[in-house]
């Protein structure tokens, strides 16, 4: 498991995307047997833009895999309703003007606020943004 995984040996604590990397994609059974075994000693959280009615959703998802619980999380950040409201009309249009700018720092800015220094993330286009601006690492989870 070390070797597999030796690129995260030198992040304290770890910020996992829920959709697209610990669920529902070819490495989010891995993902789950890291953080059970956690063969480095780190912390390791969720930083999500899951809202409304999906946030109730995750542990029946996680659970699926059968491996890990969200207990074994230190933190559960999702995206606020509102914030959600806000931005979603930008988003359906795909407009990446400067106006959505505060969505795309979500991620990096909550990721500083709990102390991780790596987002792990299938959506480098909706993260890097912010992980740039607080510097934070981020790892497509197949780089990983």
């Amino acid at each position: 498991m070390k070797d597999r995984f030796k690129n995260l040996a030198n992040y304290s604590h770890i910020a996992w995307d829920f959709d697209g990397v610990l669920v529902d994609d070819k490495t989010s059974r891995e993902f789950h047997e890291f953080i059970k075994t956690n063969p480095f000693d780190q912390v390791h959280s969720i930083v999500t833009f899951r809202s409304h009615q999906l946030v109730g959703q995750m542990s029946g998802d996680l659970s699926d895999y059968g491996i890990i619980t969200l207990d074994v999380f230190k933190n559960i950040i999702r995206l606020p309703n509102a914030m959600y409201v806000q931005y979603e009309p930008l988003l359906r249009k795909q407009d990446l003007s400067p106006e959505i700018n505060p969505y795309l720092e979500w991620k990096g800015r909550q990721c500083s606020l709990i102390g991780a220094d790596v987002l792990i993330d299938d959506m480098g286009a909706m993260v890097t943004m912010g992980c740039n601006k607080y510097n934070i690492d981020y790892l497509h989870p197949w780089d990983v």
